[in-house]
């Protein structure tokens, strides 16, 4: 099995001049590349003002451009590779500079390497990424991060692609339908990925469209009903609303927090036996599901204040009925607990507010008060404490007209 890692840290960029110093090397063994007299010959790379030392194992071609793939120190085996369209000058002192004083465009090269199966793109710079090699068609994991490639193009000859990995990119969607072979696919940290279609990619185990805990992706649904084998599911931190997974019968892992989810049926997935998180989002005691039978791990705190109105008028109600039980993790329901706190001091039953005779729970507003919001804790869902407790947003009780 063949594996190239193409690193790009030196800046493979657009609008940028490459430019390389010779050094004094000893040759180094090429990637079944051509050979000429300068293969092996070490180099300084200047790329935006940084300076890289870099092994020569390409060809140059002066006249048609330059087609250059550098070794850099390190592992033997991974290489850099950079296509630059316009011609090669030489400026009479040892230095070679490409394409001087216009502006190029930078392709990641990667080429005589039959059966290759891996290829690592990391910190490449296009902002056009299209992938173009006669050896893709039996790629088989693709690893690709570029945080200024706006669109990736991929070969639709890849069709033994089982893994595809992107992240800090600045994509907003991707095609992935024609690579049905595909059973784990990551797109991590793109902030403005925004959707995505897997519908056809129904071999599917591993799905993993995941933002930044910082700085949240766009997505705000994803349709998950044809991929039944999925068991591994990760949609955190970002903007989703409603998440069905009642098709995911072999789930077993559930990440979902960080986004705006409410509510979430997970009765179907029997087997989401090692971890639910959906921490982050807007759940309340009454919303969040009963913990599953025998999960190793199980997030819920904390959740974002759950709303009420901005304000109540003196002998006007606030109905917290549908808060008063839940079972969560407890072995069986468990009762709510509701206090009222004002200015971060707590309230008296009876001189600020008093319960209502209604059926459930139901409580009316006494007397006027500011900053007023209500903390609920319970055996169900014991994590709702301290700074993670469960509690409305603030409100104010005015006085009644």
């Amino acid at each position: 099995m063949k594996k190239i890692y193409v690193f790009a840290s030196m800046m493979l960029a657009v609008a940028l001049n490459y430019s390389c110093a010779k050094m004094d090397s000893p040759a180094f063994p090429s990637q079944d590349t051509p050979t000429e007299e300068a293969e092996g010959t070490k180099y300084l790379i200047n790329v935006g003002g940084e300076t890289h030392e870099v092994m020569l194992i390409g060809t140059f071609n002066a006249e048609k451009g330059a087609k250059v793939d550098f070794y850099l120190e390190g592992d033997a085996n991974d290489y850099y590779g950079i296509e630059i369209d316009g011609a090669m000058t030489a400026t009479g002192t040892g230095e070679k500079v490409f394409a001087e004083g216009k502006t190029t465009t930078g392709i990641i090269k990667v080429y005589g390497n039959k059966g290759l199966t891996h290829l690592t793109v990391t910190n490449a710079y296009p902002t056009e990424t299209t992938f173009k090699n006669e050896w893709m068609a039996t790629l088989e994991t693709l690893q690709f991060t570029n945080p200024f490639s706006k669109t990736i193009v991929l070969p639709e000859t890849m069709t033994k692609l089982k893994n595809l990995f992107i992240s800090d990119s600045e994509i907003t969607t991707i095609d992935v339908s024609k690579f049905t072979t595909l059973e784990s696919l990551s797109i991590s940290s793109c902030k403005n990925f925004a959707s995505i279609d897997v519908t056809n990619n129904k071999n599917l185990t591993d799905l993993r469209l995941v933002g930044d805990i910082q700085l949240k992706s766009k997505l705000k649904s994803i349709d998950v009903s044809k991929n039944t084998k999925l068991k591994t599911l990760f949609v955190n931190d970002n903007e989703i609303e409603k998440l069905d997974v009642t098709a995911l019968t072999e789930l077993t892992q559930l990440r979902a927090n960080g986004n705006k989810l409410t509510e979430i049926d997970i009765t179907k997935n029997t087997k989401l036996k090692k971890e639910l998180s959906l921490d982050h989002n807007k759940f309340t005691i009454a919303t969040l599901p009963t913990m599953p039978a025998e999960i190793e791990q199980y997030n819920y705190a904390p959740q974002a204040d759950m709303e009420v109105a901005k304000s109540f008028k003196v002998g006007e109600t606030i109905d917290l009925t549908a808060q008063l039980y839940a079972q969560g993790v407890a072995k069986n329901q468990a009762t709510t607990e509701f206090k009222f706190y004002a200015d971060g001091k707590q309230l008296e039953n009876g001189v600020d507010y008093e319960k209502t005779e209604d059926a459930g729970l139901v409580y009316k507003f006494l007397k006027k008060n500011t900053k007023v919001v209500c903390k609920m804790t319970t055996e169900a869902f014991p994590d709702f404490k301290d700074e993670n407790i469960f509690k409305t947003t603030e409100f104010d009780i005015v006085a009644a007209e």
